[in-house]
C-alpha cells in the first residue's frame, strides 16, 4: 500500500518521533501521535482548555467549530465549565484530559503512549482506560502500572537484556516467572 520509509526518520506524522537506528517503512498518510508524562508541562496555564485546542486546531473559526471542540473535550470530561477555566486552576487528571483530547482530536491511526499514568488520579486513569478501549487504531504503551496494563493491553512485550520479546500470558503470569527468576538468583 506504499510507503515511505529509510534510515534516521519517518514518512506521514510520525508523532514527533525519531528513528535513532535502522530503518522504518511508514505510510505516508498514517498519523501517529504520542503521549507522554511530561506534556502536561507544555499546557499553556494562562489558557483555557477551548482556547489551548483551537490554537492547535484552528479550523475554520466558525462557532460549528468551537462547537465540536467542546464536545470533544466533553468526551474526555473537561465539560464546559472546566474548558473555560484557565488550564492553571485545572487538577493534575484534567489537565491530563486536556492533554489527550488535544492529542485524540487528529484522529491518530497509532497511539504511543509513555508512562500515561504517572502523576494520574484513579478517576482520570479509569478514563484513560475507557479511552483506550474504545480506540479504533493500534497502540504502543510503556508502563509500569499493573492495573493498567492489565486493563488495555492485549500483548505484552518484554524490554530487557538488550532485546525485545513478546509474553506469553498475562500481568499475573509475567509477575510468577520474575519471582521464579529472582528465587533462583537467590539459589546460586
Amino acid at each position: 500500500s506504499g510507503g515511505s520509509g529509510g534510515s534516521g526518520g519517518s514518512g506521514g506524522s510520525g508523532g514527533g518521533l525519531t528513528l535513532g537506528e535502522g530503518t522504518a517503512w511508514v505510510h505516508t498518510q498514517v498519523r501517529v501521535a504520542k503521549i507522554d508524562q511530561h506534556q502536561v508541562e507544555q499546557l499553556s496555564v494562562g489558557m483555557t482548555p477551548i482556547q489551548f485546542i483551537t490554537q492547535r486546531y484552528p479550523g475554520d473559526s466558525s462557532l460549528q467549530h468551537e462547537q465540536d471542540l467542546l464536545r470533544h473535550l466533553g468526551a474526555v470530561g473537561v465539560g464546559y465549565d472546566l474548558a473555560n477555566q484557565q488550564i492553571r486552576t485545572l487538577s493534575g487528571g484534567q489537565k491530563c484530559r486536556v492533554v489527550l483530547a488535544t492529542v485524540m482530536y487528529q484522529k491518530p491511526h497509532v497511539l504511543i503512549m509513555d508512562e500515561p499514568t504517572n502523576y494520574l488520579d484513579l478517576e482520570t486513569v479509569e478514563a484513560l482506560i475507557v479511552a483506550i478501549r474504545g480506540f479504533g487504531g493500534g497502540v504502543v504503551c510503556v508502563s509500569h502500572d499493573q492495573h493498567f496494563i492489565s486493563s488495555v493491553c492485549k500483548e505484552l512485550w518484554l524490554v530487557a537484556d538488550g532485546g525485545v520479546r513478546r509474553l506469553e500470558g498475562d500481568f499475573a503470569e509475567y509477575r510468577k516467572v520474575l519471582s521464579q527468576q529472582q528465587k533462583q538468583l537467590g539459589k546460586s
